[in-house]
């Protein structure tokens, strides 16, 4: 199998455990999103990064224990490919991770400069002299098999070594999610968020709704809280992944996130959520925040090659528009406003051919 790919970010991995464990928490600040607050209950520091912070496949601990993400990577490092079935839908959120380390990998570093040093002798010539102006004819590289075989190894080397370790993460985060349920229950802490899968964002002039308090009583049935929102399962209920999305993008006064887990005075240095410094900020890739616009880059231009040989340019313009609007929210740890992500847009969809 090869994996369609425009062109990958030179990216330097994130140290493991940058917060929490070496001297730096991140304490609860104003009004708290539920995975940022899962991880203060369950380790003391709200990281913005699950997986990098903790253990690869730990932003799905509700679905896969660390042994059963060994497994699926293990079947990737087989195969080159992603396994499509008998797995869990979340494992789909890892696949970008996965690409991410194997676009890291030597091999395709070193196929990328090839590819941008053919690509600059292109362009050299021709913008010289007498020659007719022509876009670079070189194609970027794509990963292929053997990249991802080769990061699904080192992804495995990683987590296998510290598996131990992950599983008992793994128990806390479940833990840090029956704490926080059953607080919502007991009234001890109220939890807002949008019903379902929330609001259309597909408009992107018309103003979020408010987000509404959920019933405390509904926390006292099996049901799950998640980074993805309260969902309608509980922990060996047998529901095998089947379940209903009851509310999303649910938020937390930090104040009573404190009540029931106050800040350790344990030496360590405290920053606020939301005002984390740069070098300990990372996207869902587990990389350095600064290369967020890099990864937004390369799936716009991956989705405007789909798109610009199959639709009306101005359609397909809006079509992106929409998506990567969407893409940000998913994808980055800050997602920028409506205006930045249409300009940004329109600008790459007009140079994309002379990268």
């Amino acid at each position: 199998m090869t994996v369609d790919g425009t062109p990958a970010p030179e990216i330097k991995s994130a140290p493991a455990n940058s917060t929490g464990e070496t001297g730096t928490c991140i304490t609860p600040a104003f009004w708290m999103p539920v995975a940022r607050t899962l991880a203060w209950l369950a380790f003391g520091s709200a990281e913005t990064d699950l997986d990098a912070a903790y253990y690869f496949g730990a932003s799905i601990w509700h679905a896969a224990e660390p042994d059963r993400i060994v497994e699926w990577l293990a079947d990737i490092e087989d195969a080159g490919a992603f396994p499509r079935d008998d797995w869990p839908k979340e494992f789909a959120s890892l696949e970008q991770r996965v690409t991410n380390r194997a676009a890291q990998t030597a091999s395709f570093q070193a196929a990328m400069a090839e590819a941008k040093q053919k690509r600059a002798e292109e362009r050299a010539r021709a913008e010289a002299p007498g020659n007719p102006k022509r876009t670079p004819s070189t194609a970027w590289p794509k990963l292929t098999e053997a990249h991802l075989k080769e990061a699904a190894t080192q992804l495995l080397e990683e987590l296998e070594a510290c598996l131990s370790d992950a599983a008992s993460k793994h128990s806390a985060l479940w833990a840090a999610s029956e704490k926080l349920r059953r607080a919502i229950a007991n009234g001890e802490v109220r939890a807002f968020g949008w019903r379902g899968h929330g609001p259309d964002f597909s408009d992107q002039h018309k103003p979020l709704p408010l987000r509404e308090r959920i019933p405390d009583d509904l926390c006292a049935a099996p049901v799950t809280i998640t980074q993805h929102g309260l969902l309608s399962f509980a922990r060996g209920d047998g529901s095998f992944g089947n379940y209903d999305v009851l509310w999303t993008e649910l938020l937390f006064d930090s104040a009573e996130i404190l009540k029931i887990k106050p800040e350790s005075a344990d030496g360590r240095t405290s920053v606020p959520y939301e005002e984390v410094p740069h070098e300990l900020q990372r996207d869902l890739g587990g990389i350095d925040a600064r290369h967020e616009w890099q990864a937004f880059n390369d799936e716009c231009l991956r989705r405007w090659q789909e798109r610009c040989a199959t639709m009306n340019v101005q359609r397909a313009i809006r079509d992106l528009r929409k998506q990567m609007q969407v893409w940000t929210r998913d994808n980055m740890t800050k997602p920028p406003h409506t205006d930045t992500v249409r300009h940004r847009v329109t600008k790459l969809v007009k140079g994309w051919d002379r990268i």
